[in-house]
């Protein structure tokens, strides 16, 4: 997903010969991301209340790790609010746009989402809130970037915030499937494909071996929606446990995705013109 940009002061396109800075990040965009952050804060509040009142479940540290996923998430943004410009012509934006709400709305459901890691499995209807919280994500990631497109506010912000939220989405969405035992443990590898891979990329740079790059493809996409579709649905408490042979097949193939861009970057595969995965993990 890409984002929106903006305009100078005198009502004329501002191009950047260089990076902008965090020093000239506009203190209105500032005090809008402190308002997300509060934003989550009084979700996460809220959900807690109803938590403590309907269910009779440690909530504690439910609340806990929602925080601290949602503190994660705050601060990716607020780290890169110096990228919150058109990706294109470098217009500087001074507000976060629809787009980018929609993607941080996102990250509130993740995070609220997260919290279940640690609590006994919910029972009734407690036990749709951590998969409709993962479908609203899914919805959200889906809708956010329509909306930067349509409203113009395409921004690199966006799109960075896109790739961080992308992974921390499909590590919970896993992990919650196999806390559930609604699928195998090695499932986790959905989750922790990314983070292997990025890690990866870091550690050969650091031995000094070539990184190189790979293509756009829709396949990543696709693969992406696929398998995040499929935990989603399996959260769902209609899904009779355990499903072995999906979940096999679903992440099989994202998981091997990944295995591809590996083969790509380390030089076994040639493709050149590409893009570089860790910088666009969800690229359509």
């Amino acid at each position: 997903m890409s984002r929106a940009a903006g305009e100078s002061t005198d009502g004329e396109p501002e191009r950047r010969p260089t990076p902008m800075s965090r020093a000239t990040v506009p203190r209105v965009l500032r005090w809008r991301v402190v308002g997300v952050g509060i934003a989550y804060v009084l979700a996460i509040g809220l959900v807690y209340g109803g938590l403590i009142a309907v269910w009779d479940s440690p909530a504690r540290g439910w609340a806990l790790v929602a925080a601290s996923v949602a503190a994660i998430e705050w601060g990716f943004c607020w780290r890169l609010l110096a990228r919150n410009r058109h990706p294109e012509s470098g217009r500087l934006f001074r507000t976060l746009g629809p787009a980018n709400a929609l993607t941080l709305f996102r990250g509130g459901c993740v995070a609220l989402a997260a919290g279940f890691l640690v609590v006994p499995m919910p029972e009734g209807w407690v036990r749709w809130v951590p998969a409709g919280l993962c479908a609203l994500a899914g919805l959200a990631d889906y809708g956010d970037g329509l909306v930067a497109r349509y409203s113009g506010h395409e921004t690199e912000l966006g799109a960075a915030l896109d790739v961080e939220f992308d992974g921390i989405a499909t590590l919970v969405a896993a992990a919650l499937c196999v806390r559930y035992g609604q699928v195998f443990a090695p499932y986790l590898a959905v989750g922790f494909a990314r983070y292997a891979f990025v890690i990866g990329r870091v550690w050969r740079r650091w031995r000094g071996k070539r990184v190189g790059e790979l293509p756009p493809s829709r396949v990543r996409r696709y693969l992406y929606v696929a398998q995040f579709t499929f935990s989603s649905v399996v959260l769902t408490p209609v899904v009779a446990p355990p499903l072995g042979v999906p979940a096999a097949l679903v992440g099989g193939a994202f998981v091997l995705g990944f295995a591809r861009d590996w083969l790509s970057v380390t030089g076994r595969l040639d493709h050149p013109g590409g893009v570089d995965r860790a910088d666009r993990f969800d690229r359509g």
